[in-house]
């Protein structure tokens, strides 16, 4: 009675787990089942026991049973793995099974095997992968649309900048001047889109870089206002550095171009947002440690100020307070949003404090290492002396016959005895009869791009000329790629003339 009690309880729990519990011998014919198998394949017992599990497989798995699963369980003793059955009504089902070789004296060895559906995780996997491969497909869109956005506006404003800088050069009268300035101003507002656009698509793809490098925060400031000058000057604002700390360090460690982005960003937003008064930075130590300093820099103004209901949606993208404030003051609401995520990369942060029609006071703080004057790189000093140019050959190779000008132009004023080609191939081919002591290479060009072009001429024709790469691509990754090819040094479109000759020397002189 006892024997039969505890038969019927294990009955019972068998009967009701929701695990598909098997018996089959080592042909891999059923001899047993509970009754969940029937409820996950949709068969009877009559149906399932006595019936081999291939019988009830897909064509393609059939002949995979006996190497993958019975050979394995004969040798190993066990088995683990996912069983694909094809339910009674037609569909797929998946289960997870575990299955053990059960050998007793004097009996046949038989498999016990345990299994549960896991379709419905396989399905919703298969369904996670399919929108991941649509997923990396459209980022891979968005990134080519935007390396192919980036160099077809930033040519023509390469020779949109170029010849209005050589045009500024000429003699013009007053009329001339002023609508010449107006041109470039056009230029430099176009600009900042472009690189805002670039730098959200680099800031979503966690490709922005970041430099940590010693710098003196005097010259960013003292940068910013030589920048920023003209435009406060132009509306009859007051732009001031009211309070620089004495404690502060002469040499600071982190990225000086990356502050130098925000605080531009932030000046030249209070300038566009004040209509009368001023715009004030200062700047503060909070903690003076022995190797590091916590800053504050402080840009007050004296403009129309926000509501407090919008503060919150200040540093969401394409975020501005009213409709008409971008059709009044301009700009993409974009700069504000990538200035708070280059902040947080940056690891510090940064606080507003406004009042509709009383003005903004914007906080930035950051925690940087102290460096030593021997820290700071000479690399970024601008170049006094550019005698080194005169009677030199540069081959110019761009397809743009604007931008082939802009450099010619540029580089006459020096003494140098230039030559152009339209296209890799042409720069071979001149270079095959020769002499040459430099070569700016576009990128994309018909025939031959640049790339191809510095391959053959570093690999077949053995050349060491330096060959600097002019390119309006300024996507993550074009530098590298430039130097593998064999080029030297890089320079993104449009470029400053002063960073132009000053990178051209640089390779001159080596």
């Amino acid at each position: 009675q006892q024997k039969e009690e505890s038969e019927k309880k294990y009955r019972e729990i068998i009967d009701n787990s929701l695990a598909i519990i098997t018996t089959h011998d080592l042909q891999g014919k059923f001899i047993d089942a509970n009754p969940m198998i029937g409820k996950v394949y949709g068969y009877t017992d009559v149906e399932f026991i006595g019936h081999c599990l291939t019988d009830f497989m897909l064509e393609e798995d059939k002949p995979l049973f006996n190497e993958t699963y019975l050979d394995q369980i004969k040798l190993s003793k066990e088995a683990t793995g996912i069983f694909r059955v094809v339910h009674k009504k037609g569909h797929i089902v998946y289960t997870l099974y575990n299955n053990y070789l059960k050998e007793e004296p004097g009996k046949d060895p038989y498999v016990i095997g345990f299994a549960v559906d896991i379709t419905q995780r396989i399905l919703a996997e298969k369904e996670l992968k399919k929108e991941k491969k649509v997923s990396e497909e459209l980022a891979k869109a968005k990134h080519n649309f935007l390396a192919n956005m980036s160099h077809e506006i930033r040519t023509p404003m390469n020779a949109i900048m170029g010849m209005s800088r050589q045009l500024l050069k000429s003699n013009l009268n007053d009329e001339q001047r002023s609508y010449l300035g107006n041109i470039t101003n056009a230029s430099e507002n176009l600009l900042v889109i472009i690189n805002d656009v670039l730098d959200l698509a680099k800031l979503e793809a966690g490709q922005l870089s970041f430099e940590k490098i010693s710098f003196d925060p005097k010259q960013v400031i003292e940068n910013v206002m030589k920048v920023m000058n003209h435009k406060a000057e132009e509306k009859g604002l007051l732009l001031t550095n009211s309070f620089c700390d004495m404690r502060l360090s002469p040499v600071l460690i982190g990225d000086p171009f990356r502050i130098n982005q925000i605080m531009l960003n932030l000046v030249s937003n209070a300038i566009k947002f004040t209509l009368v008064g001023s715009v004030d930075i200062s700047f503060n130590i909070l903690k003076d440690n022995e190797t590091s300093q916590e800053l504050e820099i402080k840009v007050i103004d004296t403009g129309i100020g926000m509501e407090q209901s919008f503060l919150k949606d200040l540093f969401k993208k394409f975020s501005q307070e009213y409709t008409s404030t971008s059709r009044k003051f301009g700009g993409t609401g974009l700069g504000m949003g990538i200035t708070k995520n280059i902040i947080d990369n940056m690891g510090g942060e940064i606080l507003v404090e406004s009042e509709k029609g009383k003005g903004t006071t914007i906080y930035l703080r950051f925690t940087l290492e102290k460096g030593t004057e021997l820290d700071v790189s000479k690399e970024n000093n601008i170049i006094k002396d550019n005698n080194n140019l005169k009677d030199k050959k540069i081959l110019v190779v761009d397809d743009n016959m604007m931008n082939r000008m802009v450099a010619t132009l540029i580089l006459n004023e020096f003494g140098v005895n230039v030559s152009e080609a339209e296209d890799g191939e042409e720069a071979v081919n001149y270079l095959k009869n020769n002499d040459c002591d430099l070569v700016l290479m576009d990128l994309q060009m018909p025939v031959t791009n640049g790339y191809a072009a510095t391959e053959i001429i570093r690999q077949k024709l053995k050349l060491d000329t330096p060959i600097i790469a002019l390119t309006a691509n300024v996507i993550r990754g074009e530098k590298e790629k430039c130097l593998k090819v064999g080029m030297n040094d890089y320079l993104s479109k449009p470029f400053d003339e002063e960073q132009f000759l000053d990178i051209i020397s640089k390779w001159l002189d080596k």
